[in-house]
């Protein structure tokens, strides 16, 4: 797979098919991943109800059950798959047939359906259907997340009505937002000139009340490329300077090149908020260095080792950030409904749907 010779932005209309008949983007993902929800819930109890006697025979037992869950599994997305395709008009004029295909490189352990689905033309250009989901009900994210972030851990938020239901915030707390009200919020913020981009420019194709649907382009990994190290740090001193953590998530595939040669995170789905500094330092920053300052990595990525100029480059995006943001903080940025977001009417494709 390659990236697209036009981008997720100049989408003006796309068109979903099953065997011939127009369905939505949410029914393409619940159609190809339904599947995995037996082994994703098998998964989740067994994290959930870790009990340290016996624990090494317990896990044994579990995931040779799942192993077989997930052979069968597989096979059923990969034939959930046939039929499906998509049409996507461009702003230039031209459209385009995509086929529709299934991501198949998940792990025996996966607890949650995949949100991602490639479309792929015929000369293997290949675009991105995400789903961004409001989670905050999954138990074993807020499990998670307390655990880490303990007595400071208040919650999940998906827009500003969320949040007078969390009370006041304490200079400590955390909170989680999810991913719709997250990327709508940063691209109101991207829009007033706050920050430089830290997602992919996308184009949004179907919303509900808490959940989005949004096209994105199809971007090389860190892993895989050559990245000028002030470009990492911006990146993360942008993050860390709008109060952003991803330290429940981080990993090297979620980082990725954007036009132009900046760093985008393209899985923003575990995402918690602070107003602290020290939380900040402490969790995020701390877990990014370890991500890309661990020599070991050398032979993985060796533009990224951290050096003694990290402080100093991701201090200065810090800055620029807070200093543009003022007395508002990436919170006030948060839509009052997804559907309603005023960032969406510049980013949604004309047939986009409203569930």
């Amino acid at each position: 797979m390659r990236q697209c010779g036009s981008n997720a932005e100049e989408v003006r209309e796309i068109h979903f098919y099953r065997r011939g008949s127009e369905v939505r983007p949410s029914e393409i993902v619940a159609t190809l991943y339904s599947p995995l929800d037996k082994l994703a819930a098998m998964n989740e109890d067994v994290a959930l109800s870790r009990s340290y006697k016996g624990e090494a025979e317990r896990l044994r037992r579990h995931y040779e059950d799942a192993a077989e869950v997930f052979i069968g599994a597989i096979e059923q997305v990969k034939q959930a798959g046939v039929g499906l395709a998509a049409r996507i008009s461009f702003n230039q004029g031209q459209a385009r047939d995509f086929r529709v295909v299934p991501r198949t490189n998940m792990k025996v352990a996966l607890k949650k359906r995949p949100n991602i689905v490639y479309l792929v033309d015929e000369n293997d250009g290949t675009l991105i259907l995400r789903e961004a989901r409001d989670d905050r009900n999954e138990r074993l994210k807020r499990t998670h997340s307390k655990v880490v972030f303990k007595k400071h851990y208040r919650g999940e938020a998906n827009s500003k009505s969320d949040l007078a239901a969390l009370g006041k915030l304490e200079d400590a707390d955390v909170v989680g937002i999810q991913e719709p009200g997250l990327v709508l919020a940063l691209e109101q913020v991207y829009a007033e000139k706050v920050a430089p981009r830290v997602t992919p420019h996308m184009r949004v194709v179907g919303t509900s009340n808490e959940w989005m649907w949004y096209l994105r382009n199809f971007l090389p990994s860190l892993g895989d490329s050559s990245v000028d190290i002030k470009q990492l740090l911006t990146y993360n001193g942008t993050f860390n300077g709008l109060g952003l953590m991803d330290v429940l998530d981080a990993q090297h595939a979620h980082y990725c090149i954007n036009s132009g040669g900046s760093v985008v995170n393209i899985d923003p789905d575990r995402i918690v908020w602070t107003p602290s500094r020290r939380q900040v330092d402490n969790h995020d920053w701390n877990c990014f260095k370890g991500i890309f300052g661990d020599t070991k990595q050398d032979h993985y990525m060796p533009a990224l080792r951290l050096n003694s100029a990290a402080n100093p480059l991701r201090n200065e995006a810090m800055q620029r950030v807070q200093k543009a943001l003022g007395d508002s903080t990436l919170l006030d940025y948060l839509p009052l409904s997804i559907r309603g977001a005023s960032a969406i009417n510049a980013l949604r494709a004309d047939n986009a749907f409203s569930e």
